[in-house]
């Protein structure tokens, strides 16, 4: 036999070995996620310390229903903004809804001209509700509605030119007119008006981009405005999009704009001035295709301080951030990552005032629950509104309000041990223990080799050390594994430091000349 034909068989034998590495890069085998499957929780929202936190649920006869903002009023109760879509599933309407201060529902309106909704609200100067959204004609526009303190239409205005135009945020300001944000034909638009919506001025900002648009604005302390939204590339590549952030004067004259982003899609959501003189943005930065949770601080011009990201290996998301009173953040958005169902989670995150992570929670059921809107309230606690498709039937969803009190304390940050190194294609055992400082039971969810994750696993007793065994279909090199800790309430832990584990390569490669072993090791 000569060299040609040894050779060949034991190449044919060597990539026979290696098929189960370069074609499988899961983590779990079915069997594996369907016994894990059983063990998910659905962690939803419960009072064991009867702390006065609460949660309601909003709907009609209508099939989808949405909240998009949420602020308390001067009678204590609050005020919430959102759409509903029509049974037909076709056009959607503003939609407002006011509660008691327990949350318990007071009234609930829609408002004419179908294809419309209702992004933001707030109480004006003489007990009545102004709201923002968009609307749909025979192109896009802003939609101004102002009504009494009973939620009756005072008057309705469509501004807009032959170009589309959205409405995203409105205050009241000290004239009693308003100030909105917005975008037109793709640029930034900042409208101001008088008291019955007429406008006074407006303002266009180019954003330099093939399409942009504000989401946000606050007045800030000079008595100028803040803008925060988006700015995308025309032009496919290294960069399609950025944070956009304007400061204007009184008048809407742009004072500054910053950009901030990365090489992929990144957007801000909502912006706020900090006590320090400084901004708070937070928004979503793209990484590789995954959009992660984006916080950035910025001096009193707009040049970054620092900047923290939130997330997994999906999709994560948020829309609002609010100061909290300890000069913290407490952040609101949504999590596909950290679910357990597959559908997205409500996530609340609060940091320090450097941005580091103190503690989060996450919410939901088997459904979509997302939050949209997050407040500090006269009590130091925190009211949520989003929307949730978990405890209602016929694929319907609801407007989902949260009173989230702070007094629980997280599980600790899990202690994670095993062997530093694994073999490929063979099972590899860890070790994980996290203590609940109110004895709550823990799940675990775990991140190995960076491919795979496992869901959420337990219920197990706080303190108890869980023995876990995963798969190691990955290549060789040096993997991370990471574990997050939830208790039975959904106050999630911090991630645990990483377990550094080695996959040195196979033991029959040895056998083989180097040359092999080369050409195949190039392929693992």
């Amino acid at each position: 036999m000569n060299m040609k034909s040894r050779i060949i068989p034991i190449i044919i034998v060597s990539f026979i070995l290696l098929i189960p590495i370069s074609m499988s890069h899961k983590f779990l085998s079915n069997e594996e996620k369907s016994n894990l499957a059983n063990k998910d929780p659905s962690i939803t929202m419960s009072n064991p310390n009867n702390d006065g936190e609460w949660n309601h649920t909003y709907s009609d006869s209508y099939l989808y229903h949405n909240g998009y903002c949420v602020h308390e009023t001067s009678d204590g109760g609050y005020i919430i903004a959102g759409e509903v879509v029509l049974s037909n599933g076709i056009s959607d309407r503003p939609l407002l809804i006011k509660t008691e201060d327990i949350g318990n529902l007071i009234w609930m309106k829609t408002f004419g001209h179908k294809n419309s909704d209702a992004s933001y609200v707030e109480e004006t100067n003489d007990g009545g509700y102004i709201l923002v959204g968009t609307y749909y004609g025979s192109s896009w526009d802003m939609r101004l509605i102002k009504t009494d303190r009973d939620g009756n239409l005072v008057w309705d205005k469509i501004l807009g030119t032959l170009s589309d135009e959205t409405g995203e945020c409105v205050h009241q300001t000290s004239d009693d007119g308003y100030i909105l944000c917005g975008s037109t034909s793709g640029d930034v638009w900042l409208v101001k008006t008088d008291d019955m919506g007429n406008i006074v001025w407006d303002k266009s900002f180019n954003t330099g981009s093939f399409a942009g648009g504000a989401e946000s604005l606050q007045q800030t302390s000079d008595g100028g405005y803040i803008l925060v939204g988006y700015a995308i590339s025309s032009v496919s590549g290294e960069k399609s999009g950025d944070v956009l952030l304007i400061k204007t004067d009184n008048q809407g004259n742009m004072l500054w704009k910053k950009y901030f982003g990365g090489k992929g899609c990144d957007e801000g959501h909502w912006v706020e001035e900090t006590r320090d003189g400084g901004f708070i943005i937070v928004g979503e930065f793209d990484r590789f295709g995954c959009d992660d949770i984006w916080l950035i601080k910025t001096d009193s011009e707009g040049n970054m301080v620092w900047n923290k990201s939130f997330g997994g290996g999906s999709w994560d998301e948020a829309y609002c951030v609010k100061e909290t009173i300890d000069e913290g953040y407490i952040i609101v958005g949504g999590t596909y990552s950290y679910s357990r169902y597959g559908d997205e989670d409500l996530w609340l995150i609060k940091t320090d005032q450097y941005g580091n992570k103190e503690w989060g929670r996450i919410l939901g059921g088997s459904g979509y629950d997302g939050g949209h809107f997050v407040d500090v309230i006269n009590d130091g606690s925190y009211i949520v509104v989003g929307g949730t498709s978990s405890f209602i039937s016929d694929n319907r969803s609801e407007v989902w309000l949260l009173k989230i009190v702070p007094d629980n304390k997280p599980p600790s940050k899990p202690i994670v041990t095993g062997s530093s190194t694994a073999k490929i294609n063979k099972p590899y055992t860890i070790n994980i223990s996290s203590v609940d400082p109110e004895d709550d039971d823990i799940y675990y969810f775990v991140v190995a080799w960076g491919i795979g994750v496992s869901g959420w696993i337990g219920p197990y007793q706080s303190g108890e050390t869980v023995s876990f065994t995963v798969f190691t279909h990955a290549p060789r090199g040096v993997y991370n594994i990471t574990v997050k800790a939830i208790d039975s309430h959904g106050w999630e832990s911090v991630m645990s430091d990483p377990l550094r584990v080695t996959f040195p390569k196979p033991f029959s490669l040895n056998l083989l000349p180097p040359f092999i072993q080369r050409m195949l090791l190039s392929k693992i």
